[in-house]
This record gives structure tokens, sequence and C-alpha cells, in this order.
């Protein structure tokens, strides 16, 4: 609704500007009618025009989609009271529409004829002669006059013939058009603009036609102005004295060419080409596409997969930058972490799959030259690997002795040293040394992360290490030893009771202070203790804590124990 009334208006405001700036003084008085008439009902009507239409396409699959229901806690949200705008402005609508009905209705009322009023002809039409007095006026087909002026003829022949225009003319259904419109669209300050535009050129109308029955403008002219002092404004009615006289007397002298007519019309074609444009209406037009569903390859690096190489039936790999242990057993293939838990990447989304995986690294290839010459040659430049574990240059030579050349290859290791790998294969692994036994599956135990050691428990095998706070440890880059509990450092004495404390400070306190009184006075003598004393409150205070010596007693200074004596008999 605002849309339609906004740019209504602003079509009827830029028509009826244009009317006042180019065709109101001219003497195409019938053209300009017209002209009011259609841009009221244009106004009207450019906003359902369609001037751009907004194809949407809507998957038919579209209506299946069942999203996720969002839930709300009503109980947080406090009610807020709002003012309901609508209806006031729906309740002061309807006010103006009663007041502007009741307007209408009164003056209608007050074309009818009354019993007191006496009606004669007047060329096809009613003359009615009204005892109250009342300008000529004329409404439908009747003509409204004073009894007495029409009785004294005092009312000239003149002014009887311009309101027969209006009847002629039918000026009455324009009045009463934009009269009804009103009464909708109250509020709408233009309709007001154009209903005064409306009748000044109907008065104008009926004095042209009134001038081309050959009467003379000078005498016209003076019969208005006679008239001009008893002029007052009756609604709906065509009174002649109703527009400005002084504007009517020019527009009664002036001759507006066909030539001028041409060029302001043509002048109106871009005017309401942009009025479309601008007001008009936008549709949007919902199509059904129905959706075809099309098989797409999806790339493999956007695919979560581990692919474990089948030549071998165990070694190592990385996921997510962790270190897992495979193994293959037929068409089973298990995955371990570092503390031997089997790992289900399955259940994570992940397709495991296993395939022959040639070495894309840059390798040395041994030639003509045996793997056995090679390491005599680079012997101490070489790092050696049995499956993915590091073993010593002599072992290496051994199982190749044994084994062979088959799945031996030359490349450099993770930290870019050139290796010796003996790699599991078909045809070699019955004949290589058993792997060694994976970790144990223990839940939790003692670890040493960079020579600290930590207490560690594992949750729903997701690989990480907690320690007794909850807490993740970290383990990543980090040397990391698992402890036996019997190799665990004993754990810290027992901080000694309160009562320990109480009787040491007084021990402590009292030697202290027979030190000090020695001290000062040369012929007193040191205390005497015994040795039982002194290892029983040594042992109390090397219990103690750092902040616990700061407030007790310090330790007495002792003199040493007397030599030991030999008795001899």
């Amino acid at each position: 609704m605002e849309h339609y009334l906004i740019n209504s208006t602003a079509s009827l405001f830029v028509l009826w500007l244009f009317y006042k700036l180019t065709l109101e003084n001219s003497s195409w008085h019938h053209v300009k009618r017209y002209y009011l008439l259609l841009a009221t009902i244009f106004s009207l009507l450019i906003p359902f025009v369609v001037v751009n239409t907004v194809v949407v396409s809507v998957d038919r699959a579209s209506a299946f989609l069942v999203e996720q229901p969002i839930i709300t806690d009503l109980h947080n949200e406090q009610p807020t009271e709002t003012f309901d705008w609508t209806a006031v402005l729906l309740s002061v609508y309807a006010v103006g529409i009663l007041i502007m009905s009741w307007r209408f209705v009164k003056n209608i009322i007050r074309f009818r004829v009354e019993n007191e009023d006496e009606i004669k002809p007047y060329n096809n039409y009613q003359l009615i002669l009204r005892h109250a007095f009342t300008v000529p006026h004329s409404f439908i087909n009747r003509i409204f006059v004073s009894k007495n002026q029409y009785a004294n003829n005092q009312i000239p022949e003149l002014v009887l013939e311009h309101e027969k225009v209006h009847l002629d003319q039918r000026h009455s259904i324009d009045v009463l058009m934009i009269e009804l419109l009103l009464i909708l669209l109250w509020f709408n300050p233009v309709l007001y603009l154009l209903r005064y535009s409306i009748k000044l050129n109907h008065e104008f109308l009926a004095d042209k036609a009134v001038l081309d029955q050959g009467v003379d403008t000078t005498e016209y002219q003076e019969t208005l102005l006679n008239y001009s002092q008893h002029s007052h404004y009756t609604s709906l009615a065509n009174t002649f004295n109703f527009p400005i006289i002084k504007k009517r007397f020019r527009i009664m002298k002036t001759k507006t060419s066909n030539t001028s007519l041409f060029i302001r019309s043509v002048a109106l074609i871009p005017v309401l080409a942009i009025l479309i444009i601008s007001c008009g209406k936008e549709e949007t037009k919902f199509q059904e596409v129905e959706q075809v569903i099309e098989e797409v390859e999806v790339p493999e690096q956007n695919k979560k997969i581990i692919v474990v190489d089948a030549s071998t039936t165990e070694g190592y790999l990385k996921i997510d930058n962790e270190d897992y242990l495979y193994k293959i057993n037929d068409d089973q293939i298990n995955i371990y972490n570092k503390f031997g838990e089997l790992q289900d990447f399955e259940k994570q989304g992940y397709t495991v799959s296993k395939e022959i995986i040639e070495e894309k690294e840059v390798t040395e290839e041994l030639g003509n030259l045996s793997a056995i010459e090679y390491i005599n040659q680079h012997k101490e430049e070489l790092n050696y690997y049995l499956r993915n574990d590091q073993i010593d240059a002599d072992n290496a030579i051994s199982i190749i002795e044994k084994v062979g050349q088959n799945g031996v290859e030359i490349s450099p290791d993770s930290n870019g040293i050139m290796s010796i790998k003996i790699l599991e294969t078909n045809d070699n692994k019955k004949l290589l040394p058993p792997p060694p036994p994976p970790p144990p599956l223990t839940k939790s135990g003692y670890i040493k992360v960079d020579n600290k050691i930590h207490y560690y428990t594992t949750k729903d095998n997701d690989g990480k290490l907690y320690d007794r706070d909850g807490n993740v440890i970290d383990i990543k880059n980090k040397r990391i030893e698992q402890i036996d509990p019997k190799d665990l450092p004993p754990p810290p004495p027992p901080a000694p009771e309160h009562e320990d404390l109480v009787k040491y400070n007084l021990w402590a306190k009292e030697i202290n202070a027979k030190n000090k009184l020695a001290t000062e006075n040369g012929n007193a003598e040191y205390p005497i203790v015994q040795l039982k004393e002194v290892e029983k409150y040594k042992a109390i205070y090397n219990k103690l804590t750092k902040a616990q010596k700061a407030n007790v007693q310090p330790w007495p200074n002792l003199p040493p124990p007397p030599p030991a004596t030999n008795n001899k008999m």
C-alpha cells in the first residue's frame, strides 16, 4: 500500500506541475480538460504497470528440504509492549473519510429543489429560483439564481448563458469525480491542487464558449466585474466568479498556436516515460525448475581416504600429522596409534584401502652394484631400516644376505639421510624377522616428556593423553618415554606433624638461647646435648619445607661431638 500511495502521488504531482508550467496559460481549454482527467486516471493506474519482471528459479527438490528447527529459550525473553501505530493510522483515516463524506452529502443536499423554490424552464434546463439570496451557479441540469434578482431583471443574460455552458459541457461530472476521489484520498494534497485547476479550467471553457457566440469581450468582462463583488465559494457548483477574475480576463485574450501545442505535447512524452519507469511495478515470477542431479566425481584431494601400501604386511603412515602403525591381515586393515590402541577411521568418515604404492621419491638405483657392495662403500654414511624400524648395519647385512636383494631400496629417510630400506614384500615376508609386538594397550600409566614425568590416561581412543586434571599433555615433537611404575622415584617424605614442630621449636629455642649466652659471656658453658636428641630433631628439621623453616627456630650451632675414647685395661 505504501508503494502504491507514494508512486501514485508522485506521478500525479509531476503531471500537475507539467500542466501548471506548460498548459494552464494556453488557450486549448478542451485539451487541458481531458489532460487533467487522464492525468488523474493515469496516476491511479501507473503503480500497477509492470515495467520489469524478475524471474526466480525454484528447484522442485527445494520443497523437500527440512531445516533444523531454531530453538529459542522463551523463558529468557522479556515481553515488550509496542505501540500499535497501524490502529491509530486506520482510525485517523476513517475519521477523515467520515468528515469528507458528511461534507459531500451536505453539498449535494444544497442542490435539491426546496418547497419554496420556483422552477422555470430555460433552454432545456431547469432554472431554480430560490427565495434566499444566491449567486448564479449550476449543477447537473439546473441553474440556481436568486428569485428576487431574476424577478427584477438584475441577472444579465450573459450570466445565465455562462452557467448554461457548464451544463452543456457536463462540467459537473468532472467535479463529482474529483470530489468522490477526495473522500477516499482526503490526505493527498495534490488532489486539492488538481481540483482547483479543474474548476478554473471549467471557467475558461465557459468564458470561451460565451465569447465564441459573438459577445464583445469588454462587455462580458464588465458583466463579470459587476458580479465579482458578490462572489463566494459554493462547493461542487461551477460559479462564474469562482477563479481569480484577473486571470480569467488574461486568458480570454490568449491565443496559442498549433506549433506550440505540438512542441508541448512532444515534451510530455519523456515525462510519461520517466514516470512509467520510476513509478511502475516490478513483478517477481517464480519459475519451477526440475532439478537434474548429475553424478559428479569428487576430486581425490577432497575425499578422506587412507591408502596403505599393499606390498608390505605392516608399516607406518601419517594421518593428520600423527604417526600410526598399520597391519594387513588378508583383506582386513588394522590401524593402531602410538599406544597400540586400534583405531576405527571409517567411523570418522575415512575410506581405508590398500594398493601397491610405487616409490615416487628420487631414489638411487643399485644398478649392477649389489646392496652389500653399496653398504660396504658407504657403511658409516647410511641409516638402515627393516620395514620402518631402524636397525644397525651388521643386522641389515645379515638380513640381506639371507633374503636377497628383493625388497631392498636406497632412498632418503625422513631426516634426508640416504638409507638402506628393507621392505616387506609377498616374496620375502616369510624370510624376514618378525616385527616387534605393538605397544601394550594401556589405558593409563606414566610417561616422561622432555625429562618431566606425567601420569596419563586416554579417553575414547581419541589418540590424546590427559593428566590427572583432565588437561591434554602436549607431546607433539617431543621426546616421549614410557615409565614403569616401579622405576618411579620415591615420593618425598611426609611433612612433620604440628606436635613435632612445637617440640622442635621449643628445643631449638632453648639451645640457641644457651649458645647465645655462652658467646656473650665467656664464663658460661655451652649446653650439653644428647646425641639421640640431635638425631631426633635433625630428622624433624629435614622434613620441613622452605616456608616452614622460615617460621621456626633455625637449626642450632652445635659443637662437634667429643672424640671416642679407648679404655685399655
